[in-house]
């Protein structure tokens, strides 16, 4: 059930970020075609759902990853979980100022 739930999570955020990264793409291509995809994709994004869905998905993914490193016997970790672990939770915080450059002067 767990990791049904964060594999659905992550495919939201998986689907947002492509969609965003693909939108930037463009407009290395040409501005307004850039701006004209920007036009549908802000609608998907600042609707109820797709706001709920987007945010919904970064904190059930956030606290399964707190979940999963609370259900560990042992802090010892790997190099690889460790970098893992570290590049996930600080993803939120470095995100904060671009989401608040950008969603929240949208609103």
């Amino acid at each position: 059930m767990i990791g049904r739930v964060r594999l659905i999570s992550g495919l939201i955020m998986f689907t947002f970020v492509t969609s965003h990264f693909l939108n930037h793409a463009l407009g290395l291509i040409s501005l307004d075609l850039a701006e004209d995809a920007m036009w549908y994709l802000y609608r998907v994004y600042t609707s109820r759902l797709g706001t709920t869905a987007i945010y919904g998905a970064f904190l059930v993914h956030f606290l399964l990853a707190l979940y999963a490193l609370w259900q560990r016997q042992t802090l010892r970790l790997t190099a690889p979980e460790a970098v893992q672990y570290t590049l996930g939770f600080l993803v939120p915080v470095l995100l904060t100022e671009h989401v608040m450059a950008t969603r929240v002067s949208d609103t």
